[in-house]
């Protein structure tokens, strides 16, 4: 059995939690994890001297090793927006994966690390503190600057905005690209070692202005991701990033590449459909037209300026997908669903509909997470592990998981700070979820039953869901 050591960007549920529950009892591989409360909490980084202890223990005998550079550079995602390291820091811990790789040369290292953000809000949570007073004016000066480069603006245009603008940021500027310029230049000497020290590279970032830090950081590093093109993925959003190198190793182990089919509920964006296909692309899978699929990504996902097919009801008319689900997992089509079309949890009247016509457990995968890649990726690794191995009493456990956390969890956890505003008196949690689901998904609660545990972490505080099937009497 493989040995898969893993670094996840910091101990939020999706990125820590997630990946362990989807690999448990494979039979391909073992995940190693390090102790959650080493990781990033929050905004309090990562301990950088116990992730080292654990990297240099665990690697030494590891097939591959999964690692957010950010974790390990910095601490975590958000720290790395706020950090003050030093280069000579930064690139000491940053030389401890060619330590590793020498240590043992076989060890195949697939690193993710994120291409810094660039909010064109104010808004200080997960920022520096000043990005709280003066965020927009700091995205806009940067986006001036950009415009200015580019010829799209002219010399008045650009000293008018800037004359607006300076007076305001100019106290933080210097501290704001000071850590975009260091944050750069560890990513280009990442991509620079791709091939050499790391294996495999996938670039993270967000769906961001044409113009601004983001933009001209993005132009900074294109040519080496063009050059590294065949080592080297760019995917949308960091969270998730395990999900697909997870999937992309299990398809390498398994020597063969299914290929996958999106198919929408309703109209789509050229953009959503462009995220869709790079995260298809990123976990090592192939996309495909539908007669050729091996599976089948059914897509419940937002429509442009919302135009959802609906009912006489006003609701949205699932019935031509639902039919169309059906027939092909009659036909033995494996089906995974990605649905992230509602703003809290997954869409129950789906779900039920689904229920009725054709059973959650016959699909290979159910996920609703927090946006549309992270949702797609999910999907995909649970598909990918059902097409190898069926539909066992693992697939059984980790949809039940999903049916209870992304749609039971999400609805409960909305139902009750709605509540609590209007001052009301509400039932906890746990028993929130427990009668959203026997009521919606009765299949689910029938066969398992659901656990709540919070993790506290001083003012973070998170709720995981853990399942277990019900004993026959």
């Amino acid at each position: 059995m493989l040995k898969i050591v893993y670094l996840s960007q910091d101990a939020e549920s999706v990125n820590y939690s997630f990946p362990a529950l989807l690999s448990e009892k494979n039979k391909d591989f073992n995940l190693v994890l390090p102790k959650k409360e080493h990781l990033c909490i929050n905004d309090v980084p990562a301990d950088f001297v116990k992730i080292r202890k654990f990297l240099s223990y665990e690697c030494k005998d590891a097939d591959y090793l999964i690692i957010s550079l950010d974790a390990l550079l910095y601490g975590g995602v958000v720290p790395s927006r706020k950090h003050y390291l030093s280069k000579k820091e930064l690139y000491a811990r940053f030389g401890l994966l060619s330590e590793l790789k020498k240590e043992r040369r076989e060890l195949k290292i697939y690193a993710f690390a994120s291409l810094m953000r660039s909010l064109p809000t104010t808004c200080g949570e997960g920022e520096p503190e000043y990005y709280g007073i003066c965020g927009e004016e700091i995205f806009l000066f940067g986006q001036n600057e950009h415009l200015r480069k580019k010829k799209v603006i002219g010399k008045k245009a650009y000293s008018d905005n800037k004359r607006v603008l300076l007076p305001i940021c100019e106290p933080y500027l210097k501290d704001y690209t000071d850590r975009r310029k260091k944050n750069l230049l560890l990513l280009r000497s990442a991509l620079k070692s791709v091939g050499n020290t790391i294996d495999r590279l996938m670039i993270t970032g967000d769906a961001a202005s044409l113009y601004g830090y983001y933009s001209m950081d993005f132009k900074k590093i294109e040519r080496l991701l063009k050059k590294k093109e065949n080592s080297v993925d760019f995917k949308y959003g960091s969270d998730g990033a395990a999900q697909a190198f997870l999937t992309r190793i299990e398809i390498e182990i398994k020597n063969f590449s299914p290929k996958i089919c999106p198919i929408y509920a309703n109209l789509t964006d050229k953009n959503t459909e462009r995220r869709i296909n790079s995260a298809i692309s990123v976990s090592g899978a192939e996309l495909s037209d539908e007669p050729k699929a091996d599976i089948l990504l059914f897509c419940n996902l937002p429509a442009p300026n919302n135009e959802i097919i609906v009912d006489l009801s006003g609701k949205p008319n699932y019935a031509n997908f639902v039919y169309k689900m059906k027939k092909n997992i009659d036909d033995k089509k494996v089906i995974a669903l990605a649905d992230n079309i509602g703003s809290v949890g997954g869409d129950a009247d789906l779900l039920d509909l689904i229920s009725k016509k054709i059973g959650v457990f016959r699909l290979s995968a159910y996920s609703s997470r927090n946006n549309v890649d992270e949702t797609v990726s999910e999907s995909l690794l649970q598909s990918i592990f059902y097409y190898f191995d069926g539909n066992n009493k693992r697939h059984r456990n980790r949809i039940a998981t999903r049916v209870y956390e992304d749609v039971g969890l999400s609805h409960a956890i909305a139902e009750f700070k709605e509540r609590s505003q209007r001052g009301s008196r509400s039932l906890s949690l746990k028993t929130l979820v427990k009668q959203y689901i026997e009521k919606g998904v009765p299949e689910v609660s029938e066969r398992y039953v659901s656990d709540l545990t919070v993790s506290d972490f001083g003012y973070f505080r998170e709720v995981e869901i853990k399942v277990e099937e019900k004993k026959e009497k």
